[in-house]
């Protein structure tokens, strides 16, 4: 399936739910696919919904809808993030994604986080994308001895199972680097057309609900260009 293009940002204000929060999920993100978006961005935040729960709402809701789940690298290790995901491109028939991020809003509260720089963090989220991509490329069972995570024989149960995009979100390492951990892209801010703007800020409104400021609404994807393991590069002619 082609991945997406332009992703609808589905973060909510920390105002407390109301009676039936699926429902509202459901109504912002066909309201998003509606006005022009063809996928989903779940960030994750401290005290807010599990975007795998979430993702898995909006799939069995809306079939043709693409997922893309927001991933902390220091909240989940990459082994069971992997599980989880392919769990999820079987329910959603291959129309999840993944974006890896160094940056989320409980970094300050992290211990392991909060002792790196931002160098460092951002290595970090690098080895955890290449553990991802490696449990999915090898074809046998993986051991990984790195900086940062471990594994010893991990596998995923179905190897024939979609390999999800992986993308990255937030501050960006170095892109060769990105690029040779198996990495298929970047999310970055845009602004889009004013008609999607007043879409999704009349969606949320419907809801109850404050949208985030209009440079936060939406992501495009920036996808590498093909030949990317050997010279890494986004593709051209690409204005983001």
């Amino acid at each position: 399936m082609k991945p997406p293009a332009l992703l609808l940002n589905l973060a909510m204000d920390s105002r407390p739910l109301r009676a039936n929060p699926a429902a509202d999920w459901i109504s912002l993100a066909r309201a998003g696919l509606t006005a022009g978006c063809d996928g989903l961005l779940l960030p994750s935040s401290p005290g807010r919904e599990d975007p795998w729960t979430l993702a898995a709402v909006l799939v069995d809701a809306l079939p043709a809808a693409r997922v893309v789940v927001a991933l902390p690298a220091s909240t989940m290790l990459p082994v069971a993030a992997a599980h989880l995901a392919q769990s999820l491109q079987s329910i959603s028939g291959g129309c999840a994604a993944l974006a890896c991020t160094a940056d989320w809003a409980g970094v300050e509260t992290d211990i392991q986080l909060a002792s790196m720089n931002r160098d460092q963090r951002l290595a970090h989220g690098v080895e955890f994308l290449t553990i991802l991509d490696a449990l999915w490329t090898a074809r046998a069972p993986l051991d990984h001895h790195g900086e940062y995570f471990r594994a010893s024989a991990a596998s995923l149960p179905d190897l024939d199972a979609q390999r999800p995009p992986l993308y990255w979100l937030g501050a960006e390492p170095n892109l060769s680097k990105l690029a040779a951990s198996g990495c298929d892209g970047v999310l970055r801010e845009t602004q889009g057309t004013p008609a999607l703007q007043d879409a999704i800020e009349r969606a949320f409104r419907e809801v109850d609900r404050v949208a985030p400021p209009p440079g936060q609404r939406l992501r495009r994807v920036v996808p590498f260009g093909p030949d990317a393991r050997c010279q890494p590069g986004i593709q051209p002619g690409f204005t983001p």
